[in-house]
């Protein structure tokens, strides 16, 4: 018998993985590239993707979320290595959370 998370878990291994690949791929001479005047650049972007993890881990911890209250504007990377390890630390964490939360 699966439990009421089983499915989270699930779709959230898969988006790992495919957020890894996308990664992976962000040629890391064009950190500092802007897709449009008024972005953010491809660094901080990828920095933005790494982050996610960690903040459903966060809002898992919380009584409630209000997105109003934030003031997010994530770090420009100064390599690709950088915004990997990132992302690698923040997964089993929230991998960890949504199990908790069973």
């Amino acid at each position: 018998m699966g439990t009421i998370t089983d499915p989270m878990l699930n779709e959230f291994r898969q988006e790992v993985a495919t957020t890894k690949r996308v990664l992976e791929r962000v040629p890391e001479q064009k950190l500092s590239w802007k897709p449009h005047a008024k972005s953010m650049t491809l660094g901080q972007l990828a920095s933005h993707i790494a982050s996610v993890p960690g903040s459903v881990a966060r809002m898992l911890q919380q009584d409630s979320f209000d997105v109003s209250q934030g003031n997010f504007v994530p770090p420009q990377p100064k390599s690709m290595q950088e915004v990997l390890t990132a992302f690698r630390a923040k997964c089993p964490r929230c991998g960890a959370m949504l199990a908790e939360h069973d």
